[in-house]
């Protein structure tokens, strides 16, 4: 075995010595770089996640801002529709107003117009009761002077008395100076206040006595003598507006002609001639509207009613009450006759077969009850 000096085992524990010092140094130095390292990857570390978080935080910070600005915006678009929700229900209900004030506003015209048209349709009745022709039969115990009249207006000369509509040719009052327009205000010394009490007075005078009259004429008052004639055999009623067509004549009303040689065939209705008005009300041109139909009569049977405007018979037509007269004159007893009508805006045709002469009598002996006990007027 090789023996080592002293000197050379030195050098080797010098040697040894060295290495392991540097050896110690190294790892010192590579510790501490490696805890540098360290420490400047948690730094890093640490800087990136605060990076990160202050990130994050900005994104938050943001999100939170746009749901904020999100959730105005909501706010102010359902604030918008519920405004325009509001309008349009606030126009509507304006709408749905003004629509219920024109519907009320136009029933209120409707009901005016039909308010209006009842009252010109019952003035015209009224007036075609009061207007009067003065004749009367001997059976009756009257007279007769020849006038036609009726009961004044407010446009008339007076408050009261009787409008003169016609004089008769040849009659007592054209032979006494009774004159159209004359307004009769004194009658055998009896103050005159209407047509129906004129025509009782006339009838009460004994034909043949003179009575004095009174007429205010151009604002002038006029003193008249007239003598009351006997009516003979028949009855001649010249007012205009309502005709009864009883007995192959039109009785009792305006354009009313009987007498005992008439033929008997019987309708039984009584009948109004229309004036513009009432033709435009019905929808007509011309006819005759009926304004009553007698119980049990042919008219009743054949399903006349009141209201009808008789517009033809037998295809020709009746522009007024002497047409329909002429026209169901032309039709005897037991014949059958085509009556045209318009109800109800609707146009209808009607057969009605004419009485026989057996019911002559009794319809005389209605006409005298109707004539001498209700609202006509004969004298």
């Amino acid at each position: 075995m090789k023996r080592y000096g002293l000197g050379q085992i030195g050098k080797v524990v010098g040697v040894v010595c060295v290495v392991l010092l540097g050896s110690n140094g190294l790892a010192t130095a590579q510790q501490h770089e490696f805890e540098r390292a360290a420490q400047q990857y948690e730094e890093a570390r640490r800087a990136q996640q605060d990076e990160f978080e202050q990130a994050a935080q900005l994104q938050q910070r943001e999100f939170e801002r746009a749901a904020q600005q999100y959730e105005e915006a909501r706010r102010a678009q359902q604030d918008e529709f519920e405004q325009a929700a509001q309008l349009q229900q606030h126009e509507f209900a304006q709408a749905a107003q003004q629509y219920e004030e024109a519907r009320r506003a136009q029933r209120d015209e409707f009901e005016q117009a039909a308010q209006l048209q009842q009252r010109e349709f019952a003035q015209a009745a009224q007036l075609a009761r009061q207007r009067v022709a003065i004749a009367a039969p001997d059976s009756a115990g009257g007279s007769r002077i020849g006038l036609s009249i009726e009961d004044v207006t407010d446009n008339d000369a007076a408050d009261e008395g009787a409008l003169v509509r016609d004089v008769r040719a040849d009659s007592p009052a054209a032979s006494a100076g009774f004159a159209d327009g004359d307004v009769i205000v004194e009658f055998d010394g009896e103050r005159v206040r209407s047509a129906r009490q004129l025509t009782r007075l006339v009838q009460d005078t004994p034909s043949g006595r003179t009575v004095e009259a009174a007429v205010l004429r151009d604002g002038r008052r006029v003193e008249l003598e007239v003598t009351p004639e006997s009516s003979g055999a028949f009855w001649s009623v010249q007012a205009r507006p309502n005709v009864d067509i009883v007995s192959g004549y039109t009785g009792l009303a305006p354009g009313i002609y009987f007498g005992a040689n008439r033929g008997a065939a019987r309708l039984g209705v009584r009948v109004q001639e229309l004036s513009s008005q009432l033709a435009d009300y019905f929808g007509v041109d011309d006819g005759v509207l009926v304004s009553r139909v007698d119980e049990d009569s042919v008219a009743s049977e054949a399903g006349l009613q009141a209201g009808d405007v008789i517009t033809s018979v037998d295809g020709r037509a009746v522009g007024d009450s002497d047409s329909l007269r002429r026209r169901l004159s032309a039709t005897g007893p037991g014949e059958d006759v085509s009556i045209g009508l318009t109800r109800a805006g609707r146009a209808l045709e009607l057969t009605a077969t004419m009485s026989d002469e057996g019911q002559r009598r009794l319809d005389l002996q209605r006409l005298r009850r109707l004539y001498l006990g209700s609202d006509g007027q004969t004298i």
